[in-house]
C-alpha cells in the first residue's frame, strides 16, 4: 500500500522488469542509490549469457533516474569458481562514490 506523498520502495523482481521501469518513470517507484550488478561467467551457457546482457541494457534506460546498473563478463570462469571472483567487485559497486 502506498502512503501519501511517499515512494514505494524498490525491491526488483527480474520477471517483473518492465513492470518497474513503468513505475520508475511514472514516479511511482524511487530508484535514487540503487544498484544492480550483474556479473556472469564465461563459461556459463552462452543464452544466459545473452539474457543477462539483455537485462542489463534495458536497466541502464533506468540511470537517468537515478539508478546503477553494470555488467561485466569473467573471462575464464564458470558457475563453479565465479563466487571467489565476487566481493571485490560488488564491494566497489557498493561504495564507489556517485556523482550527481
Amino acid at each position: 500500500m502506498k502512503a501519501e506523498g511517499k515512494k514505494k520502495s524498490c525491491a526488483i523482481s527480474l520477471l517483473d522488469q518492465e513492470d518497474l521501469i513503468k513505475q520508475v518513470k511514472a514516479g511511482e517507484v524511487s530508484m535514487v542509490d540503487k544498484s544492480l550488478y550483474l556479473l556472469v561467467a564465461e563459461g556459463d551457457d552462452v543464452h544466459e549469457r545473452q539474457d543477462i546482457e539483455l537485462l542489463a541494457d534495458r536497466m541502464k534506460a533506468l540511470s537517468v533516474y537515478g539508478f546503477r546498473s553494470a555488467y561485466y563478463l569473467q573471462e575464464g570462469e564458470d558457475h563453479m569458481s565465479l563466487p571467489i571472483t565476487i566481493a571485490h567487485r560488488v564491494s566497489r559497486q557498493a561504495f564507489n562514490p556517485r556523482i550527481r
